[in-house]
């Protein structure tokens, strides 16, 4: 069975033992004027589609929320904001914390660790929002330690795909394999997919 439930700001799907992928960010990696830009553009293209046709179709709001999605994904991989894992032990540490539970709480897929964002895919056996806060919480109080900083280090917020299919599986962790190279981060060493669970 799914729910569909809102968070702060993205609606968020729950299945039980369901697949998902999963991406979050440094509290840095979006500036304001850029979030509020890619939402202006989201609602301008919305409201031209409901200008033309009265109602938007599923299919019509999918690919404008993907067409969004891409757009931040470009500023991600550009590495905007402080982005703290590039500094080897900040990326080893939020390795260490999406890998410490694997096969208990979830089983992993894949992951990646960027400078200002994580990627990860993988199947909960728990809810999602209780792994995701042990990773972001564990992460955020061991960084700031080797970081010295005040304030938050995550977004509050995360985005989410229920994974529906095996040839969706595949996309993803194809995606995520590519994502460092995509960056262009060479001998990037925070990204691992786990072959035998495909």
């Amino acid at each position: 069975m799914v729910k569909v439930r809102k968070r702060v700001r993205l609606p968020h799907w729950d299945a039980n033992e369901a697949t998902y992928f999963v991406t979050f960010n440094l509290h840095d990696a979006f500036p304001a004027d850029f979030r509020n830009k890619l939402e202006r553009e989201r609602f301008i293209r919305m409201s031209e589609l409901e200008r033309l046709k009265r109602k938007a179709t599923p299919a019509e709001v999918h690919d404008i929320d993907q067409l969004i999605r891409e757009r931040a994904e470009e500023l991600l991989d550009k590495g905007a904001g402080a982005s703290h894992m590039r500094d080897p032990q900040i990326a080893q540490v939020v390795a260490d914390a999406i890998t410490h539970f694997d096969e208990d709480r979830y089983l992993l897929f894949a992951w990646c660790v960027m400078p200002n964002h994580v990627h990860a895919v993988f199947r909960a056996h728990e809810p999602i929002d209780r792994i995701l806060q042990a990773w972001k919480s564990f992460t955020a109080k061991a960084a700031n330690k080797l970081l010295s900083p005040e304030g938050a280090f995550w977004q509050e917020d995360y985005w989410d795909r229920l994974v529906r299919s095996r040839e969706e599986l595949q996309r993803i962790v194809q995606y995520i394999l590519d994502n460092p190279g995509k960056a262009g981060l060479t001998d990037w060493a925070w990204v691992r997919v786990y072959p035998d669970r495909l």
